[in-house]
């Protein structure tokens, strides 16, 4: 069930003006090098978190070492994409049901063909903002879905109701049934993008399976996943974008924000990809299975704030970050084992590594 090409800031097998690619494959091989980090401002307005030390870089394969700096973890920040490939949402609080993060990518687009769309074949995408119900921070409900980009009028599409035709969707590999949101809907998304669609949301006949590769000692089971790369939550620490950004600046290029992986909890306290050598961890009492590595696509070299596309970063992790089968990995697929809530600035306790 791995994606193919195209990934919501996940896999994909095809390239983009000359950037290297990340496909769904095992840990990278790659060696240890030691790299110092400093305070600096992305030219995406995102804060770099500070660091006095230097750290070290763990590679995949290198995953089993103990880092050589002890730190706390903790929740940095929190994001849900409420419409696939569209812009996040950042939250204080993140409820998890039995799909993952509530309102986490429960919509999508799809094309005349019933493929879904990303913004590897539509850039637009990425600058659409979508947003869900709200209160203390929090997403509270799957719908009613509010749509605002550039030049349009700002769009509320009402949750689908048992009433909604299904459409049947290509996600990656599963075929799912989803309920069309309508004309109106359709029309306003296919202007956004530029391109002919339909705005579809998970309906209670879509089913589709959760991977076990995804779940670390979590047993899959019977589970279903919305129509995110594969795994309920993903997983990524500051400290892996730190690490990333200063051998951005050593190659003369500008350093990134946070949007361009696109994770549902940002990390902070750790040592660069320290997240790589966890298999359990726990936060606000809801255990969290640690699967497989994240590859990454050209979406990461889309600009969130000018939707320009360009090499980096994808060309720099490919230096550092590749897998034995050659995709560039960054950051932990993950599947909590319990419905619960995750906030801002609670303790990540590690109860396992790998």
């Amino acid at each position: 069930m791995h994606p193919p090409a195209g990934a919501d800031g996940g896999a994909d097998a095809g390239a983009d003006r000359g950037a290297p690619v990340g496909t769904d494959c095992g840990p990278d091989g790659g060696s240890l090098a030691s790299i110092a980090v400093r305070s600096d401002v992305t030219s995406e307005g995102m804060w770099l978190m500070p660091r006095s030390v230097s750290i070290q870089h763990l590679s995949l394969r290198h995953a089993h070492m103990t880092p050589s700096i002890q730190a706390i973890p903790t929740v940095a920040k929190l994001f849900v994409h409420p419409l696939k490939g569209a812009a996040p949402v950042a939250v204080t609080a993140m409820p998890l049901d039995a799909l993952g993060a509530l309102g986490d990518r429960r919509w999508l687009l799809a094309d005349q063909h019933g493929v879904m769309i990303t913004p590897r074949a539509a850039t637009a995408l990425a600058g659409i903002h979508a947003a869900l119900p709200m209160r203390d921070g929090a997403i509270v409900a799957d719908g009613p879905l509010t749509l605002r980009a550039d030049g349009l009028d700002v769009l509320s599409v009402s949750h689908a109701d048992a009433h909604a035709p299904l459409r049947t969707v290509q996600c990656w590999d599963d075929t799912i049934e989803m309920a069309d949101a309508g004309e109106l809907a359709a029309q306003w998304c296919s202007e956004a993008i530029g391109t002919a669609c339909r705005l579809l949301h998970l309906a209670p006949e879509s089913h589709r399976p959760l991977a076990p590769k995804y779940t670390g000692p979590i047993d899959a089971g019977t589970r279903t996943v919305s129509v995110t790369d594969g795994a309920p939550l993903l997983l990524l620490s500051q400290s892996s974008i730190d690490a990333l950004n200063e051998r951005l600046l050593q190659a003369g290029e500008t350093p990134v924000g946070v949007e361009r992986f696109r994770p549902n909890v940002l990390i902070a306290g750790t040592t660069a990809h320290d997240e790589d050598t966890w298999s359990l961890i726990e936060v606000g009492g809801v255990e969290i299975g640690v699967g497989s590595p994240c590859p990454r696509c050209v979406f990461t070299t889309i600009n969130p704030r000018t939707l320009e596309r360009g090499v980096e970063p994808l060309r720099t992790l490919a230096t550092y970050r590749r897998g034995d089968g050659g995709g560039v990995m960054f950051g932990m697929n993950a599947t909590h084992r319990d419905a619960g809530v995750i906030r801002v600035r609670e303790t990540i306790h590690v109860r396992a590594r790998r």
